[in-house]
């Protein structure tokens, strides 16, 4: 059963799909966005993206990979530093393998 919030239907984990997860994942990863930006496009709380990247990441390891790092631009880093160079910096490096 979904939760109100400031006239906002949230959905619980259990309604967000493995599927829908990564794919939303991936293209809020590759917008250069936050984990605060893939809640707001699965309509769950913060505080849910989480657990369902945890548990997602737990199952990918099966298969030696994770999901990448999403920017995480809710911290507070200082004027000198510029989210989207943070991003591009990201976004050149080599893929990391464990």
């Amino acid at each position: 059963m979904a939760k109100k919030s400031n006239d906002f239907e949230f959905r619980s984990n259990s309604a967000v799909t493995a599927i829908e997860f990564i794919e939303n994942y991936m293209i809020v990863y590759h917008a250069g966005g936050t984990n605060k930006d893939l809640a707001k496009r699965l309509g769950v709380k913060l505080q849910q993206i989480y657990p369902l990247r945890d548990r997602t990441n737990k199952v990918l390891k099966a298969e030696n990979t994770r999901l990448p790092v999403l920017i995480p631009v809710d911290r507070k880093y200082g004027s000198d530093i510029d989210v989207k160079e943070l991003a591009d910096m990201i976004r050149l490096q080599p893929p990391i393998l464990d």
